[in-house]
């Protein structure tokens, strides 16, 4: 009977909240079950106390059995400083509550936790088992131990633990190690000059295989950082090790002089665990977290030396300036450009210290220059930063003679020697020949330039004279013919369409048609999209996008109706390509030339109008 009530009562004995009974009330239950004070009771045994008794009894042990029983395991005692390890927690029935991990906390960064459970029927036998797991960094050397962790009532046994402090490195110049696992940097010079270059390396050493792993970029706040090109991977041996090496540069250029430190490179990786199955109670891979710094770099940047006299401090390791023309400088013809390109190229420069490279002619009166918009490049290789800053100059003699294009010099430092250098382009003599643009009468160029504008009416008359007057101080079609080569096709269209047009009326029309333009009768095929452009461009004084949809304006009108919006704007077309092309400091103004280019379009529309055909005005510009 005793075996019958234990087994109906271990049926509900994991459901049951467990009830603590007191040792000397469950002893005097036992004597007053099996020895009754009085002696007559004793021949009345009632087998139902002996029941209670062993009832008693029994719920007493289980109640005392029914704490659930956690394991704790380390992956491994002692473990390094900045190295993860791994604490498991394990039960194989339910615990009371959810974990408290808060009391790790005070010793150990919990980087990671993960919680699962696992079933099994063995010889019709099932059994469950739960798991924690997490990943730790300590956030101190010496004996923290794991404390005992509360899973609701159910308790964890503390544990024993050992931090060691690590290996104080090995030696090498910027280095921190474990292991298998290494950092080292480096700086081509502890000693650079201010705002030269300087090459800093990292290093990463590994024989073990990561997850994955993040790497720190350098952090100079007085200096300008840029990574050069891309990783490099290949193999090494550090003390008879065989290492994979993955390495990174950067240049460093300081900006102030004095004492400057790069702080040290923090690497974190994953680093898979080696040895067996590197996979886990939950199906993922067995890792482990490496912190890794490494050396502080101690810069003393120097200042700019007592003995460089150029106007901009130029450091540099190696530096070239290049100079070649389009053609030979004796055989130069009046009126005709000629294009010197200076090239110059600094390693181990930033882009933003290369200075200016033209020069002004002697003679500026009688030779006009025109320089177009420098060209700057920065090649990133491997030994560091190469800058490359290209300029054009137009030069356009206007008479014959010799004249004398000063020589270009650029003083530099030479870091490597640390003396002062010089680089230069030599003076040049240009010999020209001819008698230039300006004193030929009634060039063709200038018939280009300036369509059909004979002085047959009193305005046309002046207006011509004006243009012409101006034209012949500034020859701004071999400018054009330079920059402009798309406007150029367009002005040589309009002329000899413009002839052919003109060719086909009769005899008595022809000399009138030569000064006043003949309308088609077709609508001005006008490109809204190029018109806006133009507005657009003039309202923001932004000289080179109003010639590029002019241009493209231009070029979808009529033959005959392209005449007399060059001939009025012409002085306006010229003032822009001056802004373009010559050397002038003024800005450009756009509300001039869209003022004439929006008379021009009305006065054509009038006449259109006239005969029928109008067409819708244009929106005005607000400036």
């Amino acid at each position: 009977m005793v075996a019958a009530h234990t087994r109906r009562s271990c049926r509900f004995t994991e459901a049951q909240v467990p009830i603590s009974i007191p040792a000397e009330t469950a002893t005097a239950a036992m004597k007053q079950a099996y020895f009754p004070s009085n002696s007559a009771s004793t021949t009345r045994f009632s087998a139902n106390r002996l029941l209670l008794a062993a009832s008693i009894l029994l719920f007493v042990s289980l109640s005392a059995a029914g704490a659930t029983e956690i394991r704790v395991r380390l992956d491994r005692n002692p473990v390094q400083m900045n190295e993860s390890f791994t604490l498991e927690y394990s039960a194989e029935s339910s615990v009371d509550g959810e974990p408290d991990f808060h009391e790790l906390e005070q010793n150990f960064e919990i980087v990671n936790q993960s919680h699962g459970s696992q079933m099994s029927i063995n010889n019709g036998h099932y059994s469950r088992m739960l798991q924690w797991r997490l990943t730790l960094v300590p956030r101190r050397a010496g004996e923290l131990g794991i404390p005992s962790v509360q899973f609701g009532r159910d308790r964890s046994e503390p544990v024993a633990l050992l931090v060691e402090s690590g290996s104080s490195g090995s030696g090498r110049m910027g280095a921190a190690n474990t292991a298998d696992l290494l950092v080292e940097v480096n700086a081509s010079t502890r000693n650079p000059y201010v705002q030269s270059q300087l090459i800093y390396t990292v290093k990463v050493l590994r024989r073990v295989d990561f997850a994955s792993a993040d790497l720190s970029e350098p952090q100079l706040q007085d200096a300008l950082i840029e990574r050069l090109g891309d990783d490099k991977h290949y193999q090494a041996t550090r003390d008879g090790l065989s290492y994979e090496i993955i390495e990174r540069a950067y240049a460093v250029f300081p900006q102030k002089s004095g004492r400057l430190t790069i702080p040290p490179i923090h690497l974190e990786a994953q680093v898979l665990e080696g040895g067996g199955s590197r996979f886990g109670f939950f199906g993922a891979p067995q890792t482990r977290i490496e912190r890794i710094n490494s050396e502080a770099v101690e810069l003393d940047v120097k200042p700019v030396p007592a003995a460089f006299s150029g106007k901009h401090w130029l450091p540099s390791e190696q530096l070239v300036l290049d100079d070649a023309w389009s053609q030979d400088l004796k055989q130069a013809k009046a009126g005709e450009p000629i294009t010197r390109t200076l090239i110059l190229r600094a390693r181990g420069t930033s882009i933003g210290l290369l200075p200016e490279l033209n020069s002004a002619p002697a003679g500026a009166d009688a030779i006009r220059s025109y320089p177009d918009q420098p060209v700057l490049n920065e090649e990133k290789q491997s030994q560091g930063i190469v800058s490359v800053r290209q300029e054009k100059i137009v030069f356009v003699p206007e008479k014959a003679g010799e004249y004398h294009i000063p020589a270009i010099e650029i003083p530099w430092w030479n870091v490597k020697t640390g003396k002062l250098e010089t680089a230069r382009a030599p003076e040049q003599t240009l010999t020209v020949t001819g008698t230039g643009a300006a004193a030929q009468p009634a060039a063709p160029q200038q018939a280009q330039a300036l369509p059909p504008v004979a002085a047959q009416t009193p305005e046309d008359a002046g207006a011509a004279a004006a243009v012409r007057q101006e034209s012949d101080a500034v020859i701004w079609f071999p400018l054009a013919m330079l920059f402009g080569a798309g406007w150029i096709a367009t002005l040589a269209g309009i002329a000899i369409r413009a002839l052919r047009f003109r060719h086909r009326k009769s005899a008595s029309a022809s000399e009138s048609q030569k000064s006043t333009p003949v309308l088609k009768g077709d609508v001005i095929h006008i490109s809204d999209n190029a018109v806006d452009a133009l507005k657009r461009a003039c309202s923001g004084n932004d000289a080179p996008a109003a010639r590029h949809a002019w241009q493209i304006w231009i070029g979808k009108q009529p033959d005959a109706e392209r005449v007399p919006y060059l001939s009025g704007l012409a002085a306006e077309l010229e003032q822009l390509d001056r802004c373009l092309y010559a050397k002038n400091d003024a800005s450009w103004q756009g509300a001039e030339f869209w003022k004439a280019f929006e008379s021009v379009h009305l006065q054509i529309k009038s006449a259109h109008k006239a005969a029928g055909r109008a067409k819708d005005e244009l929106a005005p510009l607000h400036l």
